[in-house]
This record gives C-alpha cells, structure tokens and sequence, in this order.
C-alpha cells in the first residue's frame, strides 16, 4: 500500500502462513491502515495450493510452475472434484477442506511420480486448481468491494505472485487500478518492516502516494574500467571488446538470432530478471523457447517466457485495461491481440497470453533504447526476457556470476556494461591455472560396500548439504515429511574424489593433479571435463588464479 500510489485502497494479503494466519485484509486510507479480516491459518490458501501440486508431482515453491501448466488443461474436467474442497460461505468468507484431496488418488496416474510425463489429467487437475484459486479470491473481494465502493485493490504475500489471477481481477473491471509489489513474497516482509517503521514511527513523516517506479536496487557492476578489470583476469576462457554503441550492437546480434546474456547497472530487486540481469532472444521463432531451454534453462517446456515491449507500444499488442497501461513488474497475465499471437510466438502462451513487462525510458533507459533498437532493425518493439541463470542457481548478480553463467552455458553471447565478450575455443589447458574450491554448503562423500569376500565396491559423490522438507503422501494426505539430502549432487570418479580432497583454495588445477599423481594428456583432459560439468552444477567454483 506504501508504495502503490494510492490514497484510499482495499489490500488483501494471501499467503501460506506468517504470525499464526494465513493472510489479511484491510483498508487503507490516508496513510492509515485497518484491518477488516484475517484469514485463519487453516484456510490458508497458500497451503491448499501447495498441497494440491503434491498430487501433480510438484513440490513446495513450484507453485509458479503449476501456473503454467494450467493453461493446458480443461477447469471443466475436475470442476466438481475441485468444488468439493472449499465452500463459499456469507460475507465473503471461505473455508478449505485439503484433507478430501485424497479423491484424487482414484484418478489414473495421480499422484504423478518424479520423473513422469504430464498427462491430459494432470494439466486438467492444474487447470482446476487455478480456477478454484480464482473463485475464492473473487468472492472475497467481492464482498468488500459491494460493502466499502473502493477503487483500487493492493495485493501482496506469495499468493499475489499468480500473475494469472491478477491479470483476471484486472479484467473483470472491478477495480481501477491494481498494484502488487514486485517482491509481495517472503522478501518483500524487509521493505514491508521498513516502510512501517518508517510511517509509523519517524516522527510524523508524512506519508508520500508516490508510485513504485523500479526496483533496480541491488549490486552495481561499476563503471567500464571495474568491468574491464575483471573481464581481463578471465583472458584465457573469454575475448572481449568495448563498444562504441552497446544497445545498437547488441541489437543487430539478436536480430540475427543470438541468444544473449545482458548485464547492466544494479540488479532487480524481486524474482523477475526486468532487463539488467536478463537472457534476452527474438521472441518471433516459437522454436526459441526450445533452443534457450537447451542452452541454460533446461526447465519443463509447458513454461512460457516473458516479453518485454516498449511502453509506448502496450496498447498494439496487448489488452490492456482504460485504466493501467504500465507493467513494470512481470506481476500481471495479459491477452496478447489476435493478430499479434504468431508474430510473438516465442513469448506468447498456449492460451493466447502472455506476462508482460512494459519498459520505460525514464526507469531503464539502457533497456528501452536496446529493444528501440531492435524495433528499428525488426519492427517488433519487444524481446523475449528470461532471467540469467542457468537451473541450479537463482540469478545471476555480479560481473563474475554471469561470466561464470555464461561459460558453463551454451549461450551465445555475454553483455557486461559496454562490452561484447564471447568464448574462446580453449583446450584443457586453459583451465590448469584455476583455482578450485569447494562451497560450503556441498560435501564430499564415499562409501564402500562389499559385493565379495575379495571385492569392494567404492562410490563417490558431491551434492550440496541442504535438508529439504518435500511433499509426500502419508494416509492419502500430503504432508511435509519426505527428507531430501542433496538436491542437486553428481557422482564422481575416483580420480576427481582424490582432486577434490586435496583442494584448499590456493591451490590451481594443475598443482593438484601433480599432487594426487594424475599425469598425462588424457587424464588431465578427462579430469577437466569431470571438473567443468560439476561447475556447472555449481557443486564446485572455478576462479582464475592470480
């Protein structure tokens, strides 16, 4: 509400849990805050979304991905079965029933085991569970909507990160104006106790309904010469120049079908990459989503990627409401017009949509001009923006974390500030004078089995050391109970567990492998490999030595 720009207001909170509930509603006005509601903890509608994805094979904090494989499925197929797992009560009140989640078990193939297809049933099951989410929220605000008249709606808790929901609230009309704060999830609850203390006890500051423009709030990558300085240290991996014009250059490179890493300026604060820490492609070729998932995502194909498009060209490709035609934040599902779905199609979805992000000159000037660039090369004012990283790390923050993305991915080019970087075709020598090191949530492991009086057998394995509390069904009910050790690990050879335990951070490849007695060209390569792809599972960092 602090940051949304309105004097009067209805906010509703909606989360898995926080204080003992499960979300909030109140009225804003004035700066002032009163709650009307609190949703107890046992109709958290956090936790009946969570625990339903259990049944699609889906674990905690997937909610996202579920969003995007709704689209795929009929609501009608498991409308009925959904109904009977919450009811709409007087007053805007609502209760959920998860423990009847068990019916689902009767369905063929439910609960979707790891590893299996998405069936017809599960997209029609992800299909239902939005549209429940949808017809709880409504009748909620639909109540406080008829009781107070109020014009503008805030949403925030991790819950409000359904894009798809808030794209359908907007649509309806019922409101004028929506906002949701970018980070409305757990991280958001810093800026949320800050924004309090602030108002609430600075000695009568008075309360600014000034709206949130960006949020590029995080690291800086520096001036050219920082940049340049770290890029040198690299030489061996990577060629790199200056440009004289970096949006133009970068331009022409994805118009001719690059996919390419752009870092700028200081990082997003939130989970969207909204240009400054972004891959960015053509988002004409369908078949882009394919490559890029080849290349770094490696992530389920159901999901879509998002487009980025000038401001002043929202209104040519998409529906967008009288009222609000900024969309700063990837929080919002929009329709994309009908005679712009196949020119989008690398970022436009099954169902005709697509979550957008409007750039401005005055927020991101770097980012406007580089797709008003691309517009003027295509005459398309829009590019498919996903965010850097590859699928075992969260984004990607300083010049070294994108320089490290993008080596051990198959992108095509790197953007640090002005400067053009590509890989060069090294050998494994290249890599000797690396300084390996362990990070300290992976551990090493082996273990020794006896097959035979004379034999045993040895295995080795690196994963990280995290224990992770997973979806599972217990008496047809899902619970939290299902301990996951490791969730990203590799087994290793022999050779690479002895590497591996002589490694101290000081020591290069190349020191180690005369440590451990690994000689020759064919051993040193194939240690490399073997080191490069546990690099890129992140389960080892690879920095150059001085």
């Amino acid at each position: 509400y602090a940051m949304s720009g309105f004097g009067k207001a209805l906010i509703l909170t909606i989360d898995e849990s926080g204080d003992g509930i499960a979300g909030m509603v109140l009225k804003g006005e004035n700066g002032k805050l009163e709650v009307l509601e609190e949703i107890p903890r046992k109709y958290s509608l956090g936790r009946f979304y969570a625990d339903a994805i259990g049944y699609l094979g889906f674990k905690i904090f997937d909610e996202y991905k579920v969003m995007g494989l709704a689209p795929y499925g009929n609501p009608a197929a498991y409308r009925d079965v959904f109904r009977a797992f919450y009811q709409l009560l007087p007053n805007g009140q609502f209760k959920t029933m998860n423990e009847y989640f068990n019916v689902l078990n009767n369905l063929e193939g439910i609960p979707r085991k790891k590893g299996e297809e998405f069936t017809q049933v599960h997209m029609d099951i992800a299909a239902a569970l939005q549209e429940a989410l949808e017809n709880i929220v409504f009748h909620k605000l639909e109540y406080y909507l008829e009781k107070y008249r109020f014009e503008n709606l805030c949403l925030a808790g991790g819950v409000a990160q359904n894009c798809t929901l808030n794209g359908k609230l907007l649509y309806s009309g019922k409101f004028e104006n929506i906002f949701v704060q970018p980070a409305s999830y757990d991280a958001g609850t810093a800026l949320g106790a800050a924004l309090y203390e602030y108002y609430t006890n600075s000695g009568g500051v008075e309360f600014s309904t000034a709206r949130l423009k960006e949020v590029y709030w995080g690291r800086d990558i520096g001036g050219n010469g920082d940049i340049e300085n770290i890029l040198a240290k690299w030489k061996p991996l990577i060629d790199f120049k200056k440009s004289d014009d970096i949006t133009a250059d970068t331009a022409g490179i994805l118009a001719d079908g690059a996919v390419v890493g752009w870092v700028q300026g200081r990082s997003e604060f939130g989970p969207r990459a909204l240009g400054n820490r972004s891959i960015l492609a053509d988002p004409r070729p369908a078949e882009n989503k394919d490559i890029i998932n080849a290349m770094v995502k490696k992530r389920e194909a159901f999901r879509p990627f998002a487009p980025s498009i000038l401001e002043e060209y929202v209104d040519e490709y998409y529906v967008a409401p009288p009222s609000m035609k900024q969309f700063p934040f990837m929080t919002f599902v929009l329709d994309v017009k009908q005679d712009k779905q196949e020119i989008l199609g690398a970022v436009t979805h099954v169902d005709g949509t697509a979550r957008i992000q409007s750039v401005s000159r005055q927020t991101n000037p770097r980012y406007w001009h580089l797709i008003d660039e691309f517009r003027k090369l295509t005459g398309i004012p829009v590019l498919l923006n996903t965010s850097f990283n590859n699928n075992v790390e969260p984004i990607v923050d300083s010049v070294e974390d994108a320089i490290v993305c993008y080596l051990t991915t198959k992108l095509n080019t790197l953007v640090v500030g002005d400067y053009l970087i590509h890989k060069l075709n090294a050998d494994y020598t290249a890599y000797l004078d690396m300084i390996p090191r362990i990070p300290l949530h992976v551990e090493l492991n082996s273990t020794r089995k006896s097959v035979s009086p004379d034999e045993v057998e040895e295995n080795f394995e690196i994963r990280d050391n995290y224990i992770v509390a997973s979806n599972a069904m217990m008496h047809g009910v899902i619970v939290f109970s299902d301990l996951s050790h490791g969730l990203v690990k590799s087994s290793v050879t022999k050779d690479m567990y002895r590497l591996l335990s002589k490694i101290d951070g000081q020591k290069t490849v190349g020191h180690a492998l005369k440590e451990v007695g690994i000689v020759g060209e064919d051993a040193g390569k194939a240690i490399v490999d073997e080191l490069i792809a546990l690099w890129t599972l992140r389960l080892v960092r690879l920095n150059p030595g001085d």
